[in-house]
């Protein structure tokens, strides 16, 4: 159910009642809160066709020609019989309208009958948790004014509201995770120019760095990736005091997905999924870097290619090391022969491989490759310092061993 502006008789007819209608591309935005309008060609029906063999539709809109009341349509749908028909064209879908109740408020509910697969709907951990990072995905992230924006002051906002069950309480660990990330790395492209910051946890600039790139991508992308390693002592003083509990749950939850217009899009960054080749380079021991921007900035000499201390991709972050989200907005015009922008794939299934899908998966594969830079980087420092300070202490406890012998007759 939604609390939106509804559907009118003739918006029922016209719109929905037709596959892949241009409304929504001539209107960009809701009637009443302004919202950005997502979907086209109709793949969220046929997706309610395939949960259940019955839909039930109650949509409640103001109607001018009724003198500015609410009135109620109401349809039922049997896909079996609908199924059953020889031809489409000659199926009849009954409905009805009226004047809605005076105590209903506008908006359009949906309820699915006789699920084909009853027992992928109950509210397991999993899928509460996948459908959250479907719908509210990566709360704690900076979107970087990708999020669902409040367009009007009486938009009452956007929520997801589940039955008790298990799982319950997740918000708390995922809190956790992303104030103590041991590094959190940021990309930001705006027209021509992205810029790179990566921080320890601590808030230190481990590299910063911004440089020109093309621009496929007309509105540009922000990421926010947090890098949850296993090292001795990361959640050391806080409430998750259980490093392995963390790592089960990022193995399982991990991953660095892509938001478009508020809403996480498969396949990217789900657990079947490999959109930045991680697991391929880490599997293969990858020694070089995969992205021309690195090989431009950072080159490796043939020495780090082939040592392992040296070498920065073998600390390239693994695919359950990290959270994080990549916010965009793509452009809808999926009708286009050849879009250059980033665009969505006909079912809905990803975007289009084309020239902006390219240049976005270039940059956060280039901003993870200089993560694992300043990472290795900070871990030779920090060697250093270590091996630096144990001479230190040698050098104090000689002295002081060179002071008693001089006291001894």
């Amino acid at each position: 159910s939604d609390d939106g502006h509804g559907m009118t008789e003739k918006e029922f007819i016209e719109n929905w009642m037709h596959i892949a209608t241009p409304d929504k591309q001539r209107r960009r935005q809701s009637r009443y809160y302004k919202r950005a309008v997502t979907g086209s060609k109709g793949i969220g029906r046929f997706a309610v066709r395939f949960l259940g063999r019955k839909l039930h539709l109650e949509t409640v809109a103001n109607v001018r020609s009724s003198g500015g009341k609410n009135m109620v349509l109401r349809i039922s749908f049997n896909w079996e019989k609908i199924d059953a028909a020889s031809d489409l064209r000659t199926v009849e879908i009954p409905y009805e309208v009226g004047q809605a109740p005076p105590d209903r408020d506008t908006g359009t509910r949906l309820v699915i009958e006789k699920l084909r697969n009853p027992e992928d709907i109950k509210f397991s951990k999993d899928n509460r948790t996948e459908l959250l990072s479907i719908v509210d995905p990566y709360s704690g992230l900076d979107t970087g004014g990708f999020g669902r924006q409040r367009n009007s002051d009486l938009d009452p906002g956007f929520k997801v509201v589940l039955p008790e069950g298990e799982g319950e309480g997740e918000e708390d660990l995922v809190g956790a995770v992303l104030i103590n990330a041991y590094a959190r790395l940021t990309i930001e492209h705006k027209n021509d120019k992205v810029s790179f910051l990566i921080r320890n946890k601590d808030g230190k600039i481990l590299l910063r760095r911004t440089t020109t790139c093309s621009s496929y991508i007309s509105k540009g992308f922000f990421a926010d990736i947090r890098y949850c390693p296993r090292r001795a002592g990361m959640f050391r003083g806080t409430d998750v005091v259980d490093g392995r509990k963390v790592s089960g749950w990022l193995k399982k939850y991990g991953g660095i997905g892509i938001v478009d217009h508020g809403f996480r899009i498969r396949p990217y960054g789900f657990v079947d999924d490999d959109w930045l080749n991680l697991s391929f380079d880490s599997a293969h021991s990858r020694r070089e870097w995969r992205t021309a921007l690195m090989d431009r900035l950072y080159p490796m000499s043939g020495e780090a290619k082939s040592s392992a201390k040296l070498n920065p991709m073998l600390y390239l972050p693994k695919f359950h090391q990290m959270i994080g989200g990549v916010f965009v907005e793509s452009s809808q015009d999926i009708g286009s022969e050849r879009p250059t922008d980033l665009t969505p794939s006909m079912d809905r299934e990803g975007f289009v491989e084309n020239e902006a899908f390219r240049e976005l998966h270039d940059l956060v594969r280039a901003g993870l490759e200089m993560l694992a830079f300043a990472d290795h980087r900070e871990q030779r420092r920090i060697e250093e310092q270590e091996k630096q300070e144990e001479t230190q202490v040698l050098r104090e406890d000689l002295r002081e061993a060179a002071a008693y012998i001089k006291t001894v007759p």
